[in-house]
């Protein structure tokens, strides 16, 4: 499987093809968790400055879709490996990162001007799963993780952060508030270890496609 490189002094990652789901995705909690730099003191700029718990999802959550917000190659990867999910899972796709319009976060309600809406899993479960339920639009209350918005196309990210993290089908039906929008019935199931291994391709491969000091950063730090 990949070799993840984490920063800060840690030893590369060698995630074992045999090893389960649950095995794989604790390795990549030394990766996935925003971290201080100990040996140097650089401070991670993801990093929060309260007493909230680094293993809520929350952190993860919001140092993702900052870095969707500010790194479009990583916007591109991330589509792209939502729009797979989607057909894999007897979807259309139809995510266009050219279209990129912003991101949302801890939000309840969907941004004006969205006409359709496909809810996207994020999560540690095999890259391979599909959700069977078809989805339908909800009457809950909800604090959505977050909405990126392409065109009039929303898709509504539901975060996991752990192993143990269960994703339920009723979290990713989306209450409209009587907004004529189209809730698309099959969700996109994106695993953490294609997003990692996409994004560990992007700061460490042989081609430079992030642009300037910044996005290098960013992305390392996530990392």
């Amino acid at each position: 499987f990949h070799q993840i490189l984490p920063l800060g002094g840690h030893q590369p990652i060698q995630l074992r093809r045999d090893s389960s789901i649950s095995e794989r995705v604790q390795q990549l909690q030394l990766v996935l968790m925003p971290h201080t730099d100990q040996n140097s003191g650089n401070s991670n700029i993801f990093c929060a400055h309260d007493q909230s718990d680094p293993k809520h999802k929350n952190p993860l959550s919001r140092a993702f879709l900052l870095l969707l917000k500010a790194v479009p190659q990583a916007r591109l990867s991330w589509s792209r490996l939502v729009n797979v999910a989607h057909q894999r899972n007897r979807g259309s796709g139809g995510c266009r990162p050219e279209t990129f319009q912003g991101v949302f976060m801890q939000t309840a309600k969907l941004p004006d001007g969205i006409s359709r809406v496909i809810s996207v899993a994020l999560g540690d479960h095999d890259p391979n799963h599909t959700f069977d339920e078809n989805l339908r639009p909800s009457n809950r209350r909800q604090i959505l993780d977050g909405v990126v918005v392409f065109g009039d196309l929303a898709l509504v990210v539901e975060v996991q952060a752990s192993a143990a993290a269960k994703l339920r089908t009723d979290q990713l039906c989306v209450n409209l508030h009587g907004k004529r929008i189209e809730h698309d019935t099959r969700a996109a199931s994106v695993s953490w270890r294609d997003v990692i291994a996409e994004w560990n391709q992007l700061l460490f491969g042989a081609a430079e496609v992030l642009q300037g000091d910044a996005e290098r950063i960013m992305m390392r730090d996530f990392l």
